[in-house]
């Protein structure tokens, strides 16, 4: 499992660093963006619509829209930007050790500590292979969409990010729009316990979708 995570990680990183970055670490463009949270985040942000869900709906991730009209991080070592020393997730040199999870073990019999250390190696096991998946299919992680989505985090006027700001750079205009035109079609969930605050979220899309087009329009990104 280490040589595999390590060999992988090296592959991430320096897809990683290919990205065009601003003096912070952000990249500059929302391709850019959405392939750096893939790679980082591999056994979590695993397609495209994980990571517009990321940026324009999820509250309190550290992501803001800055002065060049672009979401950007603002937490070292986040979603989007670049980590000091690129090792994040499952690419991280601890993963898979525990060693604070060891020192508990040692009080507890020795059976109960095995299966413990069995579940534990599978589950990490999985979590690298999803990563692994993930990072093979990089190029249509970026383009897919998943199409049975039941959930997007809530939003509103008030709290969400595809509210651009009038300087807001085109590519990611553009985002804020696609967002908003694949929340308005998503399909609710009416066996689940959240399915109110869905309904307002798909309305809620569909009201600024309208908003969003012309203001794409507007910026002469469509005709």
């Amino acid at each position: 499992m280490k040589n595999d995570a390590q060999k992988f990680a090296k592959q991430a990183r320096k897809l990683l660093l290919e990205i065009d970055r601003d003096k912070e670490g952000n990249p500059k463009t929302l391709e850019g963006a959405i392939r750096s949270m893939i790679l980082k985040l591999p056994d979590y942000t695993q397609y495209r619509d994980d990571a517009l869900n990321m940026m324009y709906c999820v509250l309190g991730a550290g992501i803001e829209w800055n002065d060049q009209g672009r979401l950007a991080d603002n937490c070292p070592n986040n979603y989007m930007n670049l980590p000091p020393d690129t090792h994040y997730g499952p690419w991280s040199d601890d993963f898979g050790k525990n060693e604070s999870l060891s020192k508990t073990l040692k009080s507890l019999p020795k059976d109960i500590v095995k299966k413990f250390r069995q579940d534990m190696e599978e589950k990490e096991q999985k979590q690298l292979n999803k990563a692994i998946t993930t990072i093979k299919e990089i190029n249509k992680r970026c383009k897919t969409y998943r199409t049975n989505r039941k959930f997007w985090y809530p939003i509103s006027w008030y709290a969400c990010r595809l509210c651009a700001p009038a300087n807001a750079q085109k590519d990611f205009l553009n985002g804020a729009l696609e967002t908003a035109a694949l929340i308005s079609i998503s399909k609710i969930d009416y066996e689940g316990h959240n399915f109110h605050e869905q309904m307002h979220t798909i309305e809620f899309a569909k009201g600024i979708l309208p908003i969003l087009k012309e203001r794409v329009k507007y910026s002469g990104e469509i005709k």
